[in-house]
């Protein structure tokens, strides 16, 4: 979580209060007074928790819904497939 003064200077605390740690660095072609006059970001925001949330829910629903399609057209195979011997 951010501390209280970064919630309300940092922007990438404002969007939902969390910060994670980030690992930048510069890439070659930046000239050094740019690199002195610049600072490479230390965190950055934590993507919406409800959206992860919403995503998780929508892929456990996808999953269920495929395993019973499945279940059920094994179910007719085998029946088709007694009824027929």
């Amino acid at each position: 979580p951010c501390a209280v003064d970064e919630l309300k200077e940092a922007a990438y605390c404002q969007a939902n209060g969390y910060k994670q740690p980030v690992a930048c660095k510069w890439n070659d072609g930046v000239s050094k007074e740019y690199q002195e006059t610049h600072a490479l970001p230390k965190y950055t925001g934590c993507g919406s928790l409800e959206d992860a949330s919403r995503r998780a829910f929508f892929r456990n629903q996808f999953i269920f819904i495929v395993l019973g399609l499945t279940a059920f057209v094994v179910y007719l195979w085998r029946r088709r497939k007694l009824v027929g011997s």
